[in-house]
Protein backbone atom coordinates (compact mmCIF):
# COMPACT_ATOMS: atom_id res chain seq x y z
CA UNK A 1 0.00 0.00 0.00
CA UNK A 2 3.08 2.51 0.76
CA UNK A 3 4.48 2.35 -2.59
CA UNK A 4 1.23 2.44 -4.38
CA UNK A 5 0.84 5.34 -2.42
CA UNK A 6 4.37 7.32 -3.11
CA UNK A 7 2.76 7.16 -7.13
CA UNK A 8 -0.29 8.90 -6.47
CA UNK A 9 2.43 12.45 -7.55
CA UNK A 10 4.41 12.69 -10.35
CA UNK A 11 7.12 14.75 -7.20
CA UNK A 12 6.23 11.95 -4.58
CA UNK A 13 9.47 9.69 -2.78
CA UNK A 14 9.59 7.00 -0.95
CA UNK A 15 12.42 6.85 1.20
CA UNK A 16 13.12 3.58 3.45
CA UNK A 17 14.77 4.58 7.03
CA UNK A 18 17.16 1.73 7.36
CA UNK A 19 17.69 1.15 11.03
CA UNK A 20 14.99 2.82 12.36
CA UNK A 21 11.93 1.80 14.20
CA UNK A 22 8.18 4.09 14.12
CA UNK A 23 10.09 6.94 16.07
CA UNK A 24 12.53 7.67 13.33
CA UNK A 25 12.85 11.46 13.83
CA UNK A 26 14.37 9.75 17.00
CA UNK A 27 16.05 7.11 15.74
CA UNK A 28 17.69 8.80 12.63
CA UNK A 29 17.38 12.27 12.57
CA UNK A 30 19.74 12.86 9.55
CA UNK A 31 17.34 11.22 7.74
CA UNK A 32 14.93 13.49 8.26
CA UNK A 33 16.59 16.52 8.34
CA UNK A 34 18.23 15.77 4.77
CA UNK A 35 14.71 14.81 3.42
CA UNK A 36 12.88 17.90 4.37
CA UNK A 37 16.35 19.98 3.42
CA UNK A 38 15.90 18.41 -0.21
CA UNK A 39 12.18 19.21 0.17
CA UNK A 40 12.85 22.79 0.87
CA UNK A 41 14.95 23.12 -1.60
CA UNK A 42 12.61 21.47 -3.95
CA UNK A 43 10.10 24.22 -2.66
CA UNK A 44 12.31 27.03 -3.12
CA UNK A 45 13.29 25.85 -6.61
CA UNK A 46 9.10 25.79 -7.72
CA UNK A 47 8.71 29.56 -6.44
CA UNK A 48 11.74 30.83 -8.25
CA UNK A 49 10.06 29.55 -11.69
CA UNK A 50 6.89 30.99 -10.98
Amino acid sequence: MIKEQSKLTSSSRLVFAQNAGHSIHLDRPDLVISQFEELSLQIRNMTLKA
